[in-house]
């Protein structure tokens, strides 16, 4: 007997039914999709206006002491004295160290005997040579006699010539017992307490006396570099006068007094292809000590106007830097050439001109040579954009640059 399908069976199926029949009608229904429509890209420009800049850029730079000295006894002996307090300030001149001088004062005073005895008897052969022209004119005395007197004088006078350099080398070694401080500067340790046997071939110096004002101020710059500082002159006597040096200190602060180029160094560092360039700077206060790392930032005195734009408008490629700037309607790809910030804007040295539309925003769908809308904008002093109101016309109905023409909203 067969068994009759159930009423909820009968519901599922007729479900499933509808839902077939439906998904057949609606893929009968669908619309042919219509072709998508290009659309002008629309960008916001801003007009490229000139700034007056001083021209100025900065390096990694290195302090240095102008004079450093390792101070070395001249002479052998025992240190008796040391006059000064390491780290403290010395002035040229001042007396640093003494060696015990007692042998070389027995060495002059013996010197001084020994000149005393050989002008004496330098006298007495000078005064037998007179006596002996007197005697070989009247042929008293024979002309080898006379000769000898000749020779006696002369050998006379030389051992005077001799003991006196001998006298003056016994006082020059004396001095040398004295050490004193060649120029003013800041003395470091010493390495040898009072008592030590000292002499000129010790590995360490007595110790070290470093110039602290003026200072160098050694930094490297690239070879571009270069050629722009020496297009400016070829003259450092001229490149003195025309740049200007500031120092930016570890803490960020600004030091207070200005350098000024002094050398200029005659080769290029091959691992580096830097020339390496020295300033001179007062050190007053005593702020900068050789070795110290800081930057420089040089500056050139005569002002220059460039075209600035944002730094928002500058984009890089394979090639370096660039810009797009809109003419008659189309979008221009421009290389640039960076030169000094100002502000919250790049100058550039090359690239643009005042008076260009340089893009700010909508590079998304930007192409080279190709067609955009332009909204005008403006930039403040916080770097936001601001779009200009767009203009009126008759009948106070909005337009805006298509192209290179306007378009009624």
């Amino acid at each position: 007997m067969l068994q009759q399908p159930s009423r909820s069976t009968t519901g599922r199926l007729r479900h499933f039914a509808y839902f077939f029949i439906s998904l057949f009608v609606l893929s009968g229904c669908k619309d042919t999709p219509e072709p998508s429509v290009q659309t002008t890209p629309v960008v916001t420009v801003i007009d490229v206006n000139d700034v007056t800049v001083t021209p100025s850029k900065d390096y990694v730079a290195r302090t240095q002491a102008i004079n450093t000295v390792n101070l070395r006894p001249r002479v052998a002996g025992y240190l008796t004295e040391q006059l000064f307090t390491e780290g403290s300030f010395v002035k040229k001149g001042q007396l640093l160290f003494n060696i015990d001088p007692a042998e070389f004062v027995i060495a002059l005073n013996k010197a001084q005997a020994q000149l005393d005895i050989d002008k004496t008897k330098a006298l007495e052969s000078q005064s037998d040579l007179k006596r002996g022209k007197e005697l070989i004119a009247k042929k008293l005395i024979s002309q080898e006699s006379y000769g000898k007197l000749i020779s006696t004088a002369q050998q006379d006078s030389a051992t005077v010539e001799a003991a006196k350099a001998v006298l003056a080398q016994a006082k020059l070694d004396l001095s040398y017992t004295r050490i004193t401080a060649p120029f003013d500067g800041m003395i470091g340790l010493v390495n040898y307490s009072l008592g030590s046997f000292v002499n000129s071939s010790d590995s360490k110096p007595l110790a070290t006396i470093t110039s602290i004002d003026p200072a160098y101020v050694t930094f490297p710059v690239s070879e571009q570099d270069f050629f722009n500082y020496f297009s400016m002159s070829d003259h450092i006597e001229v490149l003195k006068k025309r740049l200007s040096l500031r120092l930016t200190l570890a803490d960020g602060s600004k030091y207070a007094h200005t350098g000024t180029l002094d050398f200029i160094d005659p080769q290029v560092n091959e691992q580096t292809d830097t020339v390496t360039l020295r300033a001179v700077i007062p050190n007053p206060e005593n702020k900068l000590r050789p070795g110290m790392y800081t930057t420089v930032q040089v500056s050139d005195t005569q002002k220059k106007t460039l075209p600035a734009i944002p730094q928002i408008a500058i984009q890089h490629g394979k090639n370096g830097p660039f810009v797009y700037i809109v003419k008659e309607g189309k979008a221009l790809k421009r290389n640039i050439k960076p030169g000094p910030a100002e502000g919250i804007q790049q100058t550039v040295t090359d690239g643009v001109n005042k008076g260009d539309k340089v893009i700010v925003q909508g590079f998304l769908n930007v192409r080279n040579r190709k067609k955009v809308d332009t909204v005008e904008a403006v930039i403040d002093e916080h770097n936001n954009i601001i779009q200009k109101k767009p203009p009126q016309d008759e009948n106070n109905t909005a337009v805006h640059h298509k192209g290179s023409k306007r378009k009624k909203l």
